[in-house]
């Protein structure tokens, strides 16, 4: 028979991870963030720049570092975009079923191009220009230029051996240098003619082992491989997310990541739009890919060398009666059986907050 020590050992521990649980919902926190008027040497609890030690951060980056397991960092859109890259890791950017880790944007753009440096074209003959990319590595596989004023073409290089034909406003990666053809009359040289920017950052989101994250109203745009990268991730959810002009795809899901989104835009990114890689599941729902039309078996996929199972997407479109979707339900919660009048039939057309996105 158990001892009264036992029972108060019990009664204890029970206690005290109630009072812990309750502890880390009411002390979770906002971590404001804003690129004009934010200071990195602040913590960011604070919207407003009250004086010079309280008000927002500066960065993302910055922020993330100061946010722990739970907490919501908060951008504050404006007319510059934020450029950097960041990354979510583990616990302390993880949450909980009922109080996740959340970046909400607000109509933030995080951007990865930056402009290129004064000086950098030479005079290649013709009218055709050239320059080296002014990035560390030698691998320029997802590289990539925009011109703010129009649309350029790519063309690329057979075998990186030959050097392709241009015509006017297209250009192609040839011997390790970028090669443009300029309209008569018109030069990289000035930037009223041309306003060239460059994939500066690999990356845009990287979530690398955390779980129970959610990512809303936010724009990631030109980054020289992936607008969101996820390895390793349990129940992420993107809602109202547009990737696009990324090197290699708007998101990629990858190494047994279960990621569902919704409501969001994946298109305009230049290898494809969404990458699913062996063991990882997503689950799309009311998204606009530009380059599928709506079934799982024209997404992206790859199998792995050894045969182990691929990757799996599954793609919805229904009427909504939200344009956010819901985070994943706790186990006990969708193991349980509804009684018969709420059950819903399988050819569900609405979504509420009481869905699970992962059984829609």
């Amino acid at each position: 028979m158990p001892s009264k020590f036992s029972y108060f050992v019990f009664v204890v521990t029970v206690a005290s991870v109630t009072l812990l649980t309750q502890f880390s919902v009411v002390n979770a926190r906002d971590v404001f963030v804003n690129n004009r008027s934010g200071d990195d040497t602040r913590f960011g609890y604070n919207a407003d720049s009250i004086s010079d030690s309280t008000g927002p951060v500066r960065t993302i980056k910055r922020a993330i570092e100061i946010a722990r397991n739970g907490d919501r960092v908060v951008l504050e859109p404006n007319d510059t975009p934020y450029n950097e890259t960041i990354v979510l890791t583990r616990y302390n950017n993880s949450g909980s079923r009922e109080l996740p880790f959340i970046i909400e944007g607000n109509g933030a753009v995080i951007d990865g191009t930056r402009p290129l440096p004064d000086g950098v074209w030479e005079y290649a003959g013709d009218n055709l220009f050239r320059f080296t990319p002014p990035i560390r590595t030698t691998d320029f596989t997802y590289f990539q230029i925009y011109d703010k004023l129009g649309e350029i073409t790519f063309i690329k290089s057979q075998y990186g051996k030959t050097m392709p034909q241009l015509s006017p406003r297209e250009w192609t990666l040839y011997n390790g240098k970028v090669f443009f053809m300029a309209e008569d009359g018109k030069t990289p040289l000035k930037q009223s003619d041309y306003n060239f920017v460059y994939t500066h950052f690999t990356s845009g989101v990287t979530l690398l082992q955390v779980a129970n994250v959610r990512i809303h109203d936010l724009t990631v745009q030109g980054f020289q491989i992936d607008g969101i990268s996820a390895f390793n991730n349990t129940d992420v959810v993107l809602d109202n997310v547009t990737c696009s002009n990324n090197g290699r795809a708007g998101l990629t899901v990858a190494n047994a990541s279960k990621v569902a989104a919704g409501f969001c835009t994946f298109k305009g990114n230049v290898e494809t739009d969404v990458q699913m890689l062996p063991n990882s599941k997503a689950h799309l729902y009311a998204c606009d890919i530009e380059r599928t039309s709506g079934e799982p078996e024209q997404m992206v996929t790859e199998d792995s060398e050894d045969g182990s199972k691929g990757a799996a997407a599954v793609m919805r479109n229904k009427e909504v009666k939200q344009n956010l979707l819901p985070m994943p339900k706790s186990k006990q919660r969708t193991q349980s059986t509804p009684k018969p009048s709420q059950t819903k039939p399988k050819n569900q057309t609405t979504v509420d907050e009481n869905d699970d996105p992962f059984d829609l």
